[in-house]
């Protein structure tokens, strides 16, 4: 029994990735927008 309750211990135990998408889409966007406002010297 107890080999059982460990193995669903493990099956619960996934980690969620949707919250390290959504922080990465958003520094995505951050950064595309921030480099549209650097402008190059073009000599």
């Amino acid at each position: 029994m107890s080999r059982k309750n460990n193995k669903h211990e493990i099956e619960q135990s996934e980690v969620d990735m949707t919250p390290m998408l959504d922080i990465v889409f958003i520094m995505l966007i951050f950064f595309i927008v921030t480099t549209s406002f650097v402008k190059r010297k073009v000599c």
